[in-house]
């Protein structure tokens, strides 16, 4: 990340934004932030062994499609459906976390709130539940589940990604009927503290029927799902686990939308971009990432948890046994869209606390492949999404580096540093897949459709009492630092100074 981004976000210094009327515009990311439930506080704290069964948030900033947000729209809903991730067909299903993503323009917020809606998903029809002109929302439902938040005092000039704890509401969380492929999210602004009659129109919006609003609605992909063309989103698929439509409804706060502010009004038809029309898709042609330049189907930035029982892979797994301290390689194969299993164990803990280590990598792959590594449970090891590598060895290898450490990289590749987190003994499984596939809990691999072909498996470690490899000194990226590398000598060339706060 750009230092002087690094510095900006510290100080909060207030960035340069685009006009506020405009259909789309960008803006650096603020961070996430928890909060609670206005009036239903998450008991004994926050569950961080969740499962992630809808998620278009954890990569839209790695990749370049995070700092998008709608401008002159305080409240849009976007479906968030089950099918490709843990949910698909489950019973019994309780969001119990939701993350989602707001851009604060300009002004202060601290006497704002977020209400974030939840509809099923067979109660909202993009093109009007009556027909062109009417409400996207069946007049008759009841939401699953309503609260609002409050966010606090946040600098202007950045998209924030909120996470809440639905523990507390009634009932654990929101619960979701077995008859339903998911559930359809409204997030809307409120000034504090009001609550609308009927959420079918949010009446509390804090700035109704402007087109200079001072807050916007994120949106992005997390998948990088291309779309047909800059205009057509085809079918493609926003979110990385689970699965979205390329339609969203967007409240627009301008003159001519005046009547109808605080509803999604169905247009019928096929979504567009242009005019009055609430009905819409977005694609997002990132400037950075993997996607430059490349049409990208987009969706809110939404990411939902909730409590599954997850089922290890039993079938083609190619078991390991234990890793000992000398290391162990392996080799193998993977076609397009295809996943390759692996099971392995450790007899000690990778953790700072032990002085231990397990790196994972791919180096000397004649293939482009992506790795992910899960627990006994089904939770990415080290931490919920951590667990998930394509590219971080040299050149288009993949690397997973867990516990303690600072070992030299390869090539252009990272430090074996223990980004990934810490490890307990037991037993791990390790999904191989083409490059440019993605990932989530519940043992949930997603591979591309890409060529795939030969790769190489290497794990390195000293879980079983050999000492600790020695450690080299960190590498830091020359242009946005200056140079820390010991092949240079005591040379720390391109010295950053502290920016200056520009509006």
């Amino acid at each position: 990340m750009n230092r002087c981004l690094l510095l900006a976000l510290a100080a909060g210094c207030a960035v340069a934004t685009p006009a506020l009327a405009q259909e789309v515009g960008t803006l650096p990311f603020g961070g996430e932030v928890r909060v609670d439930p206005v009036g239903y506080p998450a008991p004994g704290g926050y569950n961080n062994r969740i499962v992630a069964v809808y998620d278009n948030v954890t990569n839209v900033f790695g990749n370049g499609t995070g700092g998008n947000f709608l401008g002159t729209c305080e409240q849009t809903m976007d479906d968030c459906g089950f099918a490709n991730g843990p949910w698909n067909g489950v019973t019994g299903r309780l969001i119990t976390e939701i993350t989602w993503g707001v851009a604060v323009i300009t002004g202060a917020t601290s006497t704002e709130q977020n209400a974030i809606v939840f509809w099923k998903r067979s109660d909202v029809n993009f093109q009007g539940w009556s027909g062109s002109g009417t409400n996207m929302v069946n007049p008759a439902a009841t939401p699953l589940a309503v609260f609002t938040a409050n966010l606090g005092a946040n600098n202007p000039g950045f998209i924030y990604q909120f996470t809440s704890s639905l523990a507390g509401l009634p009932g654990g969380g929101v619960a979701v009927p077995d008859s339903e492929t998911g559930v359809v999210v409204q997030v809307g602004w409120v000034t504090g503290g009001c609550v609308p009659a009927d959420w079918h129109a949010n009446t509390c919006e804090t700035h109704p029927c402007t087109s200079a609003s001072e807050r916007g609605i994120a949106f992005g992909s997390n998948s990088l799902a291309h779309a047909n063309s800059a205009s057509d989103p085809g079918t493609a698929n926003a979110a990385s686990i689970g699965l979205t439509l390329p339609d969203y409804a967007r409240d627009i706060s301008n003159a001519a939308m005046c009547a109808n502010i605080g509803s999604e009004i169905g247009n019928g038809g096929a979504a567009g971009n242009t005019g009055n029309v609430e009905h819409r898709f977005i694609v997002i042609t990132p400037t950075t990432g993997p996607n430059t330049g490349i049409p990208t189907t987009a969706g809110q930035q939404i990411r939902l948890r909730g409590d599954v029982v997850c089922t290890a892979p039993t079938t083609g797994v190619t078991a390991l046994g234990a890793v000992a301290d000398a290391g162990l390689n392996t080799t193998g194969t993977v076609g397009p869209s295809a996943t390759r299993w692996y099971s392995l164990s450790i007899s000690g803990a990778a953790t700072d606390a032990s002085l231990h280590f397990l790196d994972v990598d791919t180096e000397g792959s004649a293939a482009d492949v992506a790795i992910a590594m899960y627990d006994s449970t089904g939770v990415m090891a080290g931490g919920l999404g951590d667990g998930f590598n394509d590219n971080g060895g040299s050149g288009n290898n993949a690397q997973l580096s867990f516990g303690i450490g600072r070992r030299a990289a390869v090539g252009d590749g990272l430090q074996y540093d223990g980004r990934n987190g810490q490890l307990n003994p037991g037993t791990y499984y390790l999904a191989v897949m083409p490059g440019a596939s993605n990932a989530g809990d519940c043992f949930t691999a997603l591979p591309s459709s890409n060529a795939g072909g030969a790769y190489q498996l290497h794990f390195h470690t000293n879980v079983n009492g050999a000492a600790l490899a020695a450690s080299v000194a960190p590498l830091v990226n020359g242009q946005d630092y200056g140079t820390l590398d010991p092949a240079a000598g005591t040379q720390v060339p391109g010295v950053v100074r502290r920016p200056a706060c520009t509006a």
